[in-house]
């Protein structure tokens, strides 16, 4: 069937005018909600499309503050606002570790699942499964597949060492971070849009989203680059802007 991605935000590394927050995702269907990372201003965002409090889970690719950081806003509007505890949080080990600097991370709020490698978890009717991806810290790329079928994989951070193939299935919507532009990639644990568009359609993704550009990139070449390389028009990750995805 389908089920709805709406973006929170996608900036690389860091918020600006021009890209808006960090990177942040709401995967929704008619009963089950998912903040799928929670980078810089993504609370913000999520608060005009769902209740916090209604959320059945958050789940986090990786320790970057870019990626987990506003799990502190929910934590303060949960515990000191509303009295509510026990929502699961589903991350890496480095998640908790870096966040408990931050707040009372193990105060009863959230409900800590530390997932590795190779782990799935059912979360209301969604199903996730977990790869690490090339990056500098454990990052976990996620399949996300509702129970007709309908997949999606968000790789998080990655470099060109691993691709959305590792779960199997060509995907119908691949979420794919693009840092850079080729010609101004100098580090290979993010991919340029090139890259994306040439992983995704190596793995015969349906459709490409590209997100996570470095705001210092050009955003009509970023976008140029991955379609070109994916070879059929990309979609580019905006905040607020929703898509339905749906098994082919």
């Amino acid at each position: 069937m389908a089920f709805d991605l709406t973006v929170l935000g996608a900036s690389g590394s860091y918020s600006s005018p021009d890209s808006g927050p960090c990177s942040g995702y709401l995967v929704r269907t008619p009963t089950t909600a998912i903040w799928m990372d929670c980078g810089h201003g993504t609370f913000l965002e999520l608060q005009r499309h769902v209740r916090p409090e209604a959320l059945d889970a958050i789940v986090i690719s990786h320790q970057h503050a870019d990626h987990c950081v506003d799990l502190t806003n929910i934590h303060i509007l949960l515990h000191y606002d509303l009295g509510i505890g026990g929502l699961p949080v589903v991350a890496p080990a480095g998640v908790h570790a870096t966040l408990g600097a931050l707040f009372k991370a193990d105060d009863g709020t959230f409900d800590w699942d530390i997932v590795r490698n190779g782990d799935d978890r059912a979360l209301g009717d969604l199903t996730f499964r977990f790869s690490r991806t090339h990056h500098t810290v454990e990052t976990l790329g996620m399949e996300i597949e509702d129970a007709q079928g309908a997949r999606l994989v968000y790789t998080a951070d990655t470099g060109a060492d691993w691709s959305p193939s590792v779960f199997g299935r060509p995907a119908d919507l691949v979420l794919s971070e693009a840092t850079f532009t080729h010609d101004r990639k100098d580090w290979d644990q993010h991919l340029s849009a090139l890259e994306a568009g040439t992983i995704a359609r190596a793995a015969g993704a349906r459709a490409l989203m590209l997100t996570h550009r470095a705001p210092v990139m050009d955003a009509r070449q970023w976008e140029a680059e991955g379609t070109a390389a994916f070879g059929a028009p990309v979609l580019v990750a905006t905040s607020g802007e929703s898509v339905v995805v749906a098994e082919e």
